[in-house]
């Protein structure tokens, strides 16, 4: 059986120290700081951690927001997703990592 986040879906590898994925991320946050706890805390946690998201959002350009979007809402490969923007994978690649960087920052401030 493959380990699954907290949204049902597989979880991505992850390389010694970085997150993967937001969602891996905002999984491991709330399990860190909800450990031993249930119920509305965790919805309440869940609740402030896309606020927290929404203006690290807002603050990032239109191609970051897709190339996330597609990622992450679409389950798109990153060839998928080069193609579909007419960049390449590479590029597709360093616009994930500049942009899960810059959220993920954001999210432990």
């Amino acid at each position: 059986m493959r380990p699954v986040t907290c949204a049902g879906r597989p979880r991505r590898p992850r390389r010694a120290g970085r997150w993967s994925s937001l969602s891996t991320l905002c999984c491991a946050r709330r399990t860190a700081t909800t450990a031993g706890r249930t119920g509305q805390y965790s919805r309440l946690q869940h609740v402030e951690n896309l606020h927290t998201l929404a203006p690290l959002l807002a603050a990032s350009d239109e191609r970051q927001r897709t190339v996330l979007r597609l990622r992450q809402g679409q389950e798109l490969t990153q060839t998928e997703i080069g193609a579909h923007l007419g960049v390449s994978q590479m590029h597709v690649s360093r616009i994930l990592k500049r942009t899960l960087a810059v959220l993920r920052a954001g999210m432990l401030d």
